[in-house]
C-alpha cells in the first residue's frame, strides 16, 4: 500500500473510530491483530517486512515495544524513524520490574507507540494493559476487558493476574 494511502486512511480510522479498518491495514501491511488501545497506544503482532514499518510510521508510531523473545527489526524500524524497545517477558506474569520499565517506555518517549509480542494476543496486549494504566489512567477492568478483546487466551492466568492487580507506578519509581 502507498504510504500516501495509509495517511488517508489513518485519517479516517481517527475521524471514524473505525478498528475494523485498522486491523484490515495491518494484515495487508503484514500486522496480525494491530488494534487501537487509546490514541497514540497501538498493539499487535511482530510486524513483518517494510510495509508493516512503514505503516506503523503513518500511524504516528515512534516507539516499538517487544515483548517477544526474539530481538526486534531494529534495523528495519529505523529505517522509518522508530526506535526499539526490548522488554521479553514470559507467559506466566509480568514482574514489577518489567511493569516498570513498560511504564516508562509509555510516558517518557516521545510520539506514538506499538507494543508487540510474537502473535499479538498475548504478552503484547498485557504489556499493553500495563503502559495504558500507567500513561491514561486506565482501570484495571478496562485494561483485563481490552486483553479479553485482543483474544488473550484466560489460560494465562498470570498475565491477567498481573494487569488486574496491578500497584500504579509512581513517576518516581520510573
Amino acid at each position: 500500500m502507498h504510504v500516501g494511502h495509509v495517511v488517508r486512511a489513518r485519517h479516517r480510522i481517527v475521524q471514524e473510530g473505525r478498528g475494523e479498518e485498522l486491523s484490515r491495514l495491518g494484515e495487508e501491511n503484514g500486522i496480525h491483530h494491530l488494534g487501537e488501545v487509546a490514541p497514540g497506544l497501538l498493539r499487535g503482532a511482530q510486524p513483518e517486512g517494510d510495509a508493516a514499518f512503514a505503516l506503523l510510521a503513518s500511524l504516528g508510531v515512534k516507539t516499538i515495544l517487544s515483548v517477544d523473545g526474539s530481538r526486534p527489526d531494529a534495523a528495519g524500524a529505523a529505517r522509518h524513524g522508530i526506535r526499539t524497545v526490548h522488554i521479553p517477558m514470559e507467559y506466566s506474569a509480568i514482574t514489577r520490574e518489567e511493569q516498570v520499565r513498560i511504564a516508562k517506555v509509555a510516558r517518557d518517549l516521545p510520539g506514538g507507540t506499538f507494543i508487540h509480542c510474537h502473535h499479538g494476543k498475548h504478552r503484547g496486549p498485557a504489556a499493553c494493559a500495563v503502559a495504558w494504566m500507567a500513561r491514561d489512567g486506565a482501570t484495571p477492568e478496562q485494561a483485563t476487558a481490552m486483553m479479553k478483546a485482543a483474544g488473550t487466551d484466560p489460560a494465562y492466568e498470570g498475565l491477567y493476574r498481573d494487569v488486574r492487580d496491578h500497584r500504579p507506578i509512581p513517576v518516581e519509581e520510573t
